[in-house]
């Protein structure tokens, strides 16, 4: 089996064959709890007798960053947040203390990477009131400044990676850092949008002008002025937001922590996750809805020569009520969509639904 490397508090190094993790005590006497997961990343929180820790596990990236992470000319993504944790301490920007990172190899391969950090007593940003603001965003535009006088680009700067701790503000999730050697005006501005983009979308977009304010107040070099900065920032928010309809949207084809599909009958099954295999296999197999309020409506497949110019009316279904929950408008829940020998799409009725046509017709 391959051998990981793992480096702790730079002291040493640990060597442990295969994915033996119990020799370190952190490790071996605490609990567990998986608190994100996705296609490429675990996180673990970790409760022992020396306090909280997160353990996120880097477990699979494209095959072509596998090569360069092999051939030495990318660093896996454990290793480039432990060097950029070490890199912002040393600016004296606050972030979690990282504890180890590991990397495995198999004949001489490079397949996962581990980090361990030091839990923070903190509370989020979005939890501020409405007298708290000014003063965070102030703190917030002299962090921006600071990377950005070293010429460090954060791609990565939501309200989420921002936390208050004893009125410091922390910055995690700094996998996402680049120094590079010359940082110019328009990637500045491209690192504060994605910023920008979470105050509208927590809806707070009334503190955007005066953020602006305060980092144009140190860097007049980004911009020509304070309001210039506001709408180049506000156009691109308008960007980022049909980006991120579009990319979530996608999700309900893919195995993601919502939603996730499954061979089926010869055919492909994409399901909610919030809903058992069993109920919706007991409304399909039962070619009837009404097995736990889920509803079945089945279509015609559509043929060879229609599928390159037209959606099967389960598709448009299936993907417009996901964008429609998405912008915020009221649907009923999608359950599952099945394509194959024929198509179907399964949705969710209510206890509390009222069907307007039987209620016409009581009337009439």
């Amino acid at each position: 089996m391959g051998l990981k490397k793992f480096w702790f508090d730079r002291r040493g190094r640990w060597r442990f064959c295969g994915r033996e993790l119990d020799r370190m005590e952190v490790l071996r006497s605490g609990e567990w709890e998986l608190i994100k997961s996705n296609n490429y990343r675990l996180v673990y929180r970790i409760v022992s007798s020396d306090g909280v820790f997160y353990l996120k596990h880097h477990f699979r990236m494209p095959w072509i960053k596998r090569v360069f992470t092999t051939l030495g000319l990318f660093s896996s993504r454990s290793r480039r947040e432990w060097n950029m944790a070490l890199f912002l301490r040393r600016l004296g920007v606050e972030t979690a203390n990282p504890r180890m990172y590991g990397e495995r190899w198999i004949w001489g391969i490079f397949r996962e990477s581990l980090l361990l950090l030091e839990g923070l007593e903190a509370r989020s940003i979005r939890e501020l009131g409405d007298q708290e603001w000014e003063w965070i965003l102030r703190k917030i535009a002299y962090l921006f400044f600071v990377l950005h006088r070293h010429n460090l680009y954060y791609r990565d700067g939501h309200l989420d990676n921002f936390l208050i701790v004893s009125g410091e503000v922390y910055l995690i999730d700094i996998h996402a850092a680049f120094i590079l050697p010359i940082l110019p005006a328009y990637l500045r501005r491209r690192s504060l949008e994605k910023f920008a983009h979470s105050l509208y979308e927590k809806g707070l977009g009334r503190y955007l002008s005066y953020f602006c304010r305060c980092y144009y107040t140190l860097d007049r070099g980004i911009s020509s002025s304070a309001f210039r900065l506001e709408r180049d920032l506000e156009a691109r928010v308008s960007v980022l937001e049909r980006r991120r309809l579009s990319s979530r949207t996608k999700r309900i084809f893919r195995n993601s922590s919502e939603f996730a599909y499954i061979s089926y009958r010869g055919g492909k099954l994409y399901y909610n996750r919030s809903y058992s295999l069993e109920r919706i296999y007991s409304v399909l197999e039962g070619e009837g809805g009404g097995v736990g309020g889920i509803e079945l409506e089945r279509y015609r497949a559509l043929r060879w020569w229609e599928r390159g110019f037209r959606r099967s009316p389960a598709y448009l279904r299936w993907v417009y009520n996901r964008r429609f929950s998405l912008e915020g408008v009221p649907v009923l829940p999608a359950v599952a969509y099945f394509t194959g020998d024929y198509e179907a799409y399964l949705w969710h009725r209510p206890s509390h639904f009222v069907d307007w046509e039987e209620v016409g017709g009581g009337l009439g």
